[in-house]
């Protein structure tokens, strides 16, 4: 039933995009790596971008071969092992739906996977001039006293972006670090008041607000008339290799994108 729902939501987004995309021309999509500036278009790589045609890796070639193609700002899903350590994952689709233990993950013989402290590693001495996204899949507080204890202050303040998933814990990490950058990302919020979206204009650390595609030509122009934040947009890695989806997001003012 929620993939029906998702493809009704794909459906609206092109049908009502493609109005929108007749009525008003949208400028040529330029890809830039760096969230300074404003306009479009903002050029975020998920799950650590493409590996070979393949999504969804998080694993050091991806992260490697996307670095190497020029890309500079990376999404990248965050989970809990089994015994509590974090890695670089999406899902434990692989694993039968149940989390491995960290020195399983680790093992896998067809890429090369990362926990948390190696990817900081990586980000030390390959990506100091990338900007990292987090996603985490699990509770956001045990999240956040791993990555203060792990990853440096400078780090914290000049690197790494955090995602928030309510308005609660986007309020809450402002007041508790207000120079950490923040997203809030609205994808597991079923509703959203005008209130809580008025209060995120007092957020001078979030960066923008990020929405699935299928929810962009419905609360696009609310979020960023009641916020002042750009709003950015994730979809399935089909629709964000397509430049006729993209464009139909633009339409809407949409200025950053989650690609692969």
């Amino acid at each position: 039933m929620r993939s029906v729902l998702r493809a009704v939501g794909v459906l609206a987004v092109l049908i009502v995009g493609g109005l929108a995309l007749l009525r008003w021309a949208t400028p040529p999509l330029e890809w830039r790596q760096s969230f300074a500036g404003s306009g479009c278009c903002i050029d975020i790589t998920q799950a650590g971008g493409l590996l070979d045609g393949v999504a969804y890796t998080n694993s050091l070639e991806a992260l490697n071969q996307n670095y190497q193609s020029g890309r500079r700002i990376f999404e990248i899903d965050l989970a809990l092992t089994a015994d509590e350590h974090i890695v670089l994952a999406h899902d434990w689709d692989a694993y039968g739906g149940k989390a491995p233990d960290r020195a399983t993950f680790l093992t896998d013989r067809t890429l090369t996977r990362l926990d948390f402290g190696q990817f900081i590693d990586w980000v030390r001495h390959t990506c100091l001039d990338c900007r990292i996204v987090t996603d985490t899949k699990f509770e956001f507080e045990p999240f956040w006293k791993t990555y203060a204890a792990t990853v440096p202050p400078e780090m914290q303040r000049d690197q790494f972006v955090l995602q928030t998933y309510d308005f609660a814990t986007a309020q809450s990490l402002a007041a508790r670090t207000p120079t950490q950058p923040q997203i809030l990302t609205l994808y597991l919020l079923e509703s959203v008041a005008e209130a809580d979206l008025a209060a995120l204009a007092n957020v001078p650390s979030l960066i923008a607000v990020t929405m699935p595609l299928d929810r962009v030509p419905f609360q696009s122009a609310q979020v960023q008339a009641a916020t002042g934040k750009p709003v950015f947009s994730h979809g399935y890695p089909w629709m964000m290799r397509s430049q006729v989806v993209l464009r139909l997001a633009r339409a809407f003012a949409v200025t950053g994108f989650y690609k692969d």
